[in-house]
C-alpha cells in the first residue's frame, strides 16, 4: 500500500479543513515547497499553516524540523534571571540558540533576552538547514527538494511525497514508500543533482527560505538578531556566554556518541562561567524537561531544573575537561 502525500496548498486545504485550524499535527506527508506557497498566497495569521507544513520535515541528519510559537516561553520566564552572572564576552552578552527550525522560538527567546539586557545582547540563532531547493526538470511531474549539501530529502511524485525519513507508523504500514524512495533517490534524484550541478538549463532550481515572518522582520529591524547556517557538530565560530539547544539532544534522533560530540562543540563554545540552557517538551505550553548548568573549572553543573530535568542530564554532568 502506499501513503499519499499532501503535495499542493490545495490539498493542504482539504486535510486540514480549513486555513484556520490553529493546532493540526498532519497525518500525511507534506511538500516542505508549500511552505512558500503559504507566505506568498495566504493572508491573516499563517503560523499554525506553517507550523503544520514543518512538523512531518525531517532535514538529513534525522531530525525534524518541528516546531511552535511560544514553544518554551515559560521555560524561558524561569531561566532569564539566571542569566544576569553571566560573563559579557567583551562587553556584549553573546548568545547561541542551536537548532531554531524557522527562528520563532528564538523569535520569543530573543524579545525576552532583550527586555532585560536591553541591546547589550548580540543574538545568533541556527538551525542545520535554513533553506532547501526544489529541482525539476522541464516538462516532468517529479520534483526532488535538496538542502545546500545536496543531500535529498523528499521526493514529490503525484500524489506521493516521499521522504527519507519515516515515522515508525510509516515504515510499519506503507513499505512501498520506502522502497520507491531508495529507487528514486538513486535513479531520478541523482540524475537531477548532476544535471543542476553542471548548471543544465533543462533543470528548474526554486530556493525556499525556511524562515518565518517574524524572524524576517526581525533581521530588518535588529541589528543584533542573526540567523545563520550551522552545524552543532562543527566548530562554532565565535565565543558565547550563553548557548541554548532545545529539542535537539534527543536520543530518539542521535546517538549517544553523536551528542556527545555536539556537547563537546558547545562547551569549547562557551566562555568560562558561561550558562548551556537545554530541554526537551512536546507541545507548545508543556511541561520542558531540562535545565541550566554553567561552565565551572572546564566541567558542566546544574544551576537550575525544569520538569523532570534534561533527559541527557548524566551525560552533561559527566562532561569536562
Amino acid at each position: 500500500m502506499l501513503q499519499r502525500g499532501i503535495c499542493s496548498l490545495a490539498d493542504l486545504e482539504r486535510e486540514i479543513g480549513s486555513f484556520s485550524n490553529v493546532r493540526y499535527h498532519l497525518r500525511r506527508p507534506c511538500f516542505i515547497g508549500i511552505y512558500q506557497e503559504v507566505l506568498s498566497r495566504v493572508s491573516g495569521s499563517v503560523d499554525p499553516l506553517l507550523e503544520a507544513i514543518l512538523a512531518p520535515f525531517a532535514i538529513y541528519n534525522g531530525a525534524f524540523k518541528r516546531t511552535g510559537k511560544a514553544r518554551f516561553s515559560g521555560f524561558d520566564e524561569r531561566v532569564i534571571p539566571l542569566l544576569h552572572s553571566i560573563p559579557p564576552v567583551q562587553g556584549r552578552y553573546v548568545v547561541h540558540d542551536m537548532a531554531v527550525s524557522d527562528g520563532r522560538t528564538a523569535c520569543d527567546f530573543f524579545a525576552a533576552l532583550s527586555s532585560t539586557f536591553g541591546e547589550r545582547i548580540d543574538f545568533y540563532a541556527t538551525d542545520l538547514c535554513l533553506k532547501v531547493f526544489v529541482l525539476q526538470l522541464a516538462g516532468a511531474r517529479t520534483r526532488v527538494v535538496v538542502d545546500e549539501r545536496d543531500k535529498v530529502l523528499q521526493i514529490i511524485l503525484p500524489p506521493l511525497v516521499l521522504s527519507a525519513k519515516l515515522s515508525r507508523r510509516q515504515r510499519l504500514f506503507y513499505p512501498a514508500n520506502q522502497l520507491l524512495w531508495l529507487i528514486l533517490s538513486r535513479t531520478t534524484a541523482k540524475k537531477m543533482i548532476r544535471l543542476a550541478s553542471r548548471g543544465d538549463a533543462s533543470v528548474r532550481r526554486e530556493e525556499i527560505l525556511l524562515i518565518c515572518p517574524e524572524a524576517k522582520n526581525a533581521l530588518r529591524q535588529y541589528p543584533n538578531f542573526h540567523i545563520e547556517t550551522h552545524d552543532a557538530m562543527a566548530i562554532a565560530t565565535r565565543r558565547y556566554s550563553a548557548v541554548r539547544a532545545m529539542n535537539l539532544f534527543n536520543l530518539t534522533y542521535f546517538s549517544q556518541p553523536v551528542i556527545e560530540r555536539a556537547l563537546w562543540r558547545a562547551h569549547e563554545s562557551l566562555e568560562e562561567g558561561g550558562a548551556f540552557i537545554t530541554g526537551s517538551n512536546e507541545d507548545p505550553g508543556s511541561t520542558v524537561d531540562g535545565g541550566v548548568y554553567r561552565k565551572e573549572n572546564g566541567r558542566f553543573s546544574e544551576v537550575y531544573r525544569a520538569g523532570s530535568g534534561s533527559p541527557i542530564d548524566s551525560l552533561i554532568r559527566n562532561y569536562g575537561i
